[in-house]
């Protein structure tokens, strides 16, 4: 009876340490693979990690808009394109301090000079490459000329500028037109000018406010 027993634990224990020994023999591959993974995975991770943040799909901030000069009877006006705000800058301001203004919006200018025989007196000047002379008389801005061949570079708050033409001009000003010796010239209150002729399609060649310097 006593060997039946033993016989009978025997029987019950056999497939409990097969068990043991299978899961034994398993062991050192499944060490394996985790040993070897873990280079896997920190690879991953760190690829995972480096790859690059998406583009902002935002567009970039506009630049400011630069002031432009406009044209005036009584001087220029510094106008901000964004709001059309302008502000003046008339005749008697200051020579240094208008020079400085429109030197900051145009660049340096290109000439500087002197006017000894002028119907107002000697004047001097300052020109920029575009176009644009401005007098001076008694350390005071006193006049401007807008020269022809610059059609778009300055136009007056209207609009009005060079290459414009004289049906356009009276579409905003009421002008009076003469043929003199320099050739025809209007006159819109206290804005002058050149007209390539007398008819509805001629184009606005010189504009000036001021003093100038013409002889006639």
């Amino acid at each position: 009876m006593q060997r039946n027993s033993k016989h009978a634990l025997r029987s019950r224990l056999q497939p409990i340490i097969y068990l043991h020994i299978q899961t034994l023999k398993m062991a050192p591959p499944m060490k394996i693979f985790c040993r070897s993974a873990i280079p896997f995975l920190f690879f991953a991770f760190a690829l995972i990690g480096c790859q690059a943040e998406p583009e902002s799909t935002e567009p970039p901030p506009a630049p400011d808009a630069v002031p432009a000069l406009a044209l005036d009877a009584e001087g220029l006006r510094v106008v901000d394109p964004s709001t059309g705000s302008a502000q003046p800058l008339p005749f008697e301001t200051a020579w240094e301090q208008a020079v400085t203004t429109v030197t900051r919006l145009r660049g340096e200018p290109g000439e500087r000079g002197a006017l000894e025989e002028c119907g107002a007196g000697p004047l001097e000047y300052v020109s920029w490459g575009d176009g644009l002379t401005m007098y001076v008389s008694l350390d005071r801005f006193a006049g401007w000329r807008v020269a022809a061949d610059t059609a778009g570079a300055y136009t007056t708050m209207a609009g009005v500028g060079i290459g414009s033409t004289r049906a356009e001009l009276e579409e905003v000003y009421d002008i009076s037109v003469e043929e003199t010796t320099l050739g025809t010239e209007f006159a819109a209150g206290d804005l002058f000018g050149f007209l390539s002729g007398a008819g509805p399609d001629a184009t606005v060649t010189e504009l000036w406010a001021g003093v100038s310097c013409y002889f006639r």
